[in-house]
């Protein structure tokens, strides 16, 4: 691997290559990358005095841990459809399947990003000893949305210590190398979901992956997400708007309608009879929020 430029501020010490690419109007881009059996790592920078956007294709299911250093980031499928924003400082574990998606870096400073893609076979086998993360990948997986994402944690002091000790594992030993690098992501999956647990995400979590599952039956209501999470509704709202950027009502809406564009577009689900399939009561209110929400992107 060649030398890093001045203002790299991470070496990823076991990347396979670094490739610098420049813009035009002055953007750069450091992509440190290794593709090892189940795993694919890529350490990222961005260098931009504006909002910067670059898109990535997934050609098969994949999960990630995903880990924001610096700046701020927003994820959207096919450069139009919001998908999630990263919280600085934070990480968590997301699900993609094949497709066209787009990262948008929102600020004029330095942006920073590891990216830990994984094979879900490998992974279900590798968390199998953790119940809720194991419940909660399996989830992901047999979701029929084309992304999922999970609860974001703090990086905190162990977090960075991981990120360290998981860019600078010794290479000198191919076999040494592959099983500490197996184990080691492993190790930050099982952090993740210590951390899931100790701040409370995973019992907010519960509810949307509910939302997910039963968002066709026109009888969903916020009493039973409050009885999904334990705990009251006013707090569970609070607390699902921190993570999540959105309302549990909002989030209700979007799954709803996001099938039906799909059920309309790939199945060829008549228009006119799709609402009683994705949770609304009558044709009418489904029209109407449709249109709205589609005409908004574009």
């Amino acid at each position: 691997m060649g030398k890093l430029p001045l203002w790299s501020k991470y070496k990823m010490s076991i990347a396979q290559s670094a490739v610098l690419q420049k813009f035009e109007d002055h953007s750069q881009i450091l992509r440190q990358k290794l593709q090892y059996g189940p795993l694919f790592i890529e350490l990222f920078q961005i260098e931009a005095d504006h909002s910067f956007s670059f898109a990535y294709t997934t050609t098969q299911n994949r999960l990630f841990l995903f880990f924001l250093l610096e700046g701020r980031i927003a994820f959207s499928e096919n450069g139009t459809s919001a998908i999630s924003k990263a919280n600085p400082h934070h990480f968590y574990v997301s699900h993609n399947r094949a497709g066209h998606y787009t990262v948008n870096s929102l600020q004029t400073e330095s942006t920073i990003g590891l990216v830990v893609s994984i094979h879900p076979k490998w992974a279900k086998k590798a968390v199998a000893i953790y119940p809720n993360l194991h419940h909660a990948i399996i989830a992901l997986l047999k979701s029929n949305t084309s992304y999922g994402i999970m609860p974001h944690c703090p990086i905190d002091i162990e977090v960075q210590k991981w990120i360290k000790k998981t860019l600078e594992i010794p290479n000198d030993n191919p076999f040494l190398f592959k099983n500490l690098l197996k184990a080691y992501i492993v190790q930050g999956l099982a952090y993740y979901e210590k951390l899931l647990i100790k701040t409370g995400a995973a019992y907010v979590y519960r509810v949307k992956l509910y939302i997910d599952k039963n968002y066709s039956d026109p009888d969903i209501d916020i009493k039973q997400f409050g009885e999904v999470a334990y705990m009251t509704t006013s707090s569970l709202q609070r607390k699902f708007k921190k993570e999540f950027g959105t309302t549990m009502y909002d989030y209700c809406t979007q799954v709803r309608l996001k099938q039906a564009y799909k059920l309309i577009h790939n199945d060829n689900v008549p228009k006119a009879t799709v609402w009683f399939q994705v949770g609304y009561r009558d044709p009418s209110t489904f029209h109407k929020a449709y249109h709205k929400f589609f005409s908004k992107k574009g």
